[in-house]
């Protein structure tokens, strides 16, 4: 009975983690958002760059592109010197 347990619990953490991530980058966006509002925009940086990270590390979190496509803003590179 332990063992089953056991399995179940497993079961239930694997199929929970994906949507406790998915609430971090939701996370991660409000912050930043309120950061914009603050004008910090260092700080929006990062936690934009965070929210980047974390999609790229695992699709799933964002599986529609929401956060990607829509609410990130694109990231431009700076010519180099």
């Amino acid at each position: 009975m332990k063992n089953a347990v056991s399995k179940l619990l497993v079961l239930v953490t694997l199929l929970w983690a994906p949507l406790i991530l998915a609430q971090d980058v939701q996370e991660l966006y409000d912050a930043a958002k309120q950061s914009v509002l603050n004008g910090d925009y260092q700080t929006a940086l990062n936690k934009i760059g965070d929210a980047k990270y974390q999609i790229e590390m695992d699709p799933n979190l964002d599986p529609n592109g929401v956060f990607k496509n829509k609410l990130l803003p694109k990231s431009k590179t700076l010519p180099t010197q």
